[in-house]
């Protein structure tokens, strides 16, 4: 009897976990490599090895298909609002983008030898890092660059030359400012934006250093999280809760680890092969096992910053509401939307109807839209061109319950939510 409660209930924990995941989008023709979100809706699905991605303003409810000319495979992906963004290519060059994906530049990093470069990670505007087999900064936006580390010169101490195979994989701001740098055979901490890399202890045998390669890692706070596939010993998880003076090694139950992030310092999912995603809320001193979908890998896992859950298996991307932080006010996607306003709807609270009110200082294509308290969107109140000037559309609550609702104005350079209640 015992045994078969404990089925039951396992059976239950599995089913409830893979709820909280709502396949959003799915295709048949290429492999999704990766995500990127700006926000809770404005992301990026990247398919591996090609110039293509999908662009979403809706969280994949609908999407758009793009492309960068003469890119034959995406490296890295960027944006710093909903217009402007860039592109790590696989020919050591970076790619520009000012209408949020339509048409890109080329920058020119100047370079006279092959990088391989794989990472771009940014800080603002200005602050941008490429790494490969160098560490490249520019304060500029990209207009000069400089050489932070040569891992040529840097690795050379560790009885063989490691110029080959290092390069950088991971870059995180951890707690009081000071920069992680995460190769994928060392960890590195600076407090002066890289020009000092000071390597942490981690605990593997130099001798066997590189019998491990680490694939990704997740920073929070004082928290690091690192991941390891090692070559013909258990796979790995180094955690560090005093950001990498100590550490301690976790063995868990994945044949490859892949991806790895987090909604805070205890609460963090790692994706693996076979369709597997781990789920801790208390630093992985347990965990608990969902199989998404046991045929595929899941190939990234992310949270945004108002913490809605995104993942991507090769060919579906799903959602996870559970943690989401939602605001009464967003304004999401800073923008040259200048003139464009949302009121507050009246009446407020209401029953059964209300009135949203909003201003264009130009014709736009908008959509207006409702959510409930999970981010769930309930209705579409319009979705098509408008005139400028002011503009109202009525709201007829009359086949929901009571609560509060989130209504969103939308247009292709401007998006804004506010709080609702309706009484019944």
């Amino acid at each position: 009897m015992k045994k078969l409660l404990l089925f039951f209930l396992c059976l239950f924990s599995t089913s409830t976990a893979f709820a909280q995941w709502e396949e959003v989008y799915r295709t048949d023709s290429y492999v999704f490599g990766g995500l990127y979100f700006f926000d809770d809706e404005l992301g990026f699905a990247l398919y591996n090895g090609y110039d293509h991605f999908y662009k979403t303003n809706d969280g994949f409810e609908t999407s758009e298909f793009l492309q960068i000319p003469e890119v034959y495979s995406i490296e890295e992906f960027t944006f710093y609002d909903s217009l402007n963004g860039l592109a790590l290519g696989p020919e050591d060059n970076l790619h520009r983008t000012k209408d949020g994906g339509q048409s890109w530049s080329v920058d020119l990093l100047g370079v006279d030898e092959p990088l391989y470069l794989e990472s771009m990670f940014t800080i603002g505007r200005d602050t941008i890092y490429v790494g490969g087999r160098k560490l490249l900064r520019s304060t500029n936006g990209g207009e000069s660059w400089e050489t932070i580390a040569d891992y040529s010169t840097l690795f050379g101490n560790h009885g063989e030359t490691m110029y080959e195979r290092e390069t950088l994989i991971d870059f995180k701001l951890g707690g009081g400012q000071r920069n992680l740098f995460i190769t994928n055979y060392f960890v590195y901490r600076t407090s002066d934006d890289g020009e000092n890399l000071n390597p942490l202890p981690l605990p593997i045998k130099e001798k066997n250093i590189l019998s491990h390669y680490f694939v990704d890692s997740y920073v929070e706070g004082n928290s690091v999280y690192v991941l390891s596939n090692s070559r013909g010993y258990p796979k790995k998880l180094f955690k560090s809760h005093d950001l990498g003076n100590t550490w301690q090694v976790i063995e868990l139950p994945l044949n490859d680890y892949i991806s790895i992030n987090g909604v805070s310092t205890d609460t963090v999912f790692i994706s693996g092969d076979k369709g597997v995603l781990l789920e801790t809320t208390n630093g992985f001193n347990s965990w608990s096992k969902t199989v998404i979908d046991p045929d595929t890998q899941i190939n990234d896992v992310l949270f945004t910053k108002n913490k809605t859950g995104y993942l991507v298996t090769n060919q579906r991307i799903y959602r996870n509401n559970r943690f989401r932080v939602i605001t009464s006010s967003e304004d999401k996607h800073p923008t040259q939307a200048y003139g464009i306003s949302l009121e507050q709807n009246y009446p407020n609270p209401f029953n059964p109807t209300t009135n949203i009110r909003f201003t264009l200082s130009q014709p736009s294509n908008v959509v207006v839209s409702v959510y409930n308290i999970l981010g769930r969107k309930v209705d579409q109140l319009y979705n098509g061109l408008k005139s400028t000037g002011n503009h109202t559309i009525t709201f007829d609550a009359s086949q929901l319950s009571g609560g509060i609702y989130f209504y969103e104005l939308k247009t292709s350079s401007f998006a804004e939510r506010k709080k609702m209640m309706l009484i019944k």
